[in-house]
């Protein structure tokens, strides 16, 4: 599998990677998809997304990832990662998240991401996906912040969601560090709501 970066309106690619972020997160959890447009149509560089494609061998998107760099936090957030069905189990996912580590520069000690609280979720089967998300993004040195609140929001199409941050170490960041630099990215939708500390997962691992 190639990993590639999806660059402009015009890539191929685009229109497949689109429908993989549609059919793959539930709508509460889904940003509109005019955020890619901008993204993609900003002359300028001033909207800071950037979009991955996992291709096959024949030229078939594999998976998708979506994050975004804040360098003045020393941080970066993935947004969005998933993988076709029907490739899923293979490494795929495995492989784009550590080309989204590999990609970031130096100064960037942590990469945020979300995923759903699993205690929240209702249904059997959705809530042991959770679980399985939880468990994947810990193999691959992902951690869970707690001693906080944090409530996803995509939009005011949507309302808010509870989730769990997750802080993927890449030099020496502590909690407290974490948190400063999630809550400036996210503002008032993370709140400290006890003693900040990192669990399961492994601290530091590089990437790969």
């Amino acid at each position: 599998m190639r990993i590639v970066e999806v660059a402009s309106l015009s890539d191929p690619l685009f229109p497949a990677w689109l429908d993989l972020f549609e059919l793959s997160f539930p709508t509460a959890e889904r940003v509109l998809v005019s955020t890619f447009v901008r993204a993609l149509a900003a002359p300028d560089g001033s909207v800071s997304h950037t979009l991955l494609a996992g291709v096959g061998p024949e030229g078939d998107l594999v998976g998708m990832a979506d994050y975004q760099i804040f360098p003045a936090q020393r941080a970066a957030y993935l947004w969005y990662l998933a993988v076709q069905p029907d490739r899923r189990g293979a490494g795929a996912g495995s492989e784009i998240y550590r080309a989204v580590l590999a990609r970031l520069p130096s100064k960037v000690c942590a990469l945020l991401l979300e995923v759903e609280k699993p205690l929240l979720v209702p249904e059997v089967s959705e809530r042991q996906l959770a679980e399985r998300r939880i468990a994947f993004y810990h193999r691959l040195g992902a951690q869970i912040l707690e001693g906080i609140r944090y409530t996803q929001s995509v939009g005011s199409h949507q309302p808010p969601k509870p989730m769990h941050l997750m802080v993927h170490l890449r030099a020496p960041f502590g909690p407290e560090q974490a948190y400063a630099s999630a809550h400036e990215i996210c503002g008032d939708l993370i709140q400290r709501s006890g003693t900040l500390r990192y669990a399961g997962g492994t601290a530091g691992d590089p990437p790969v």
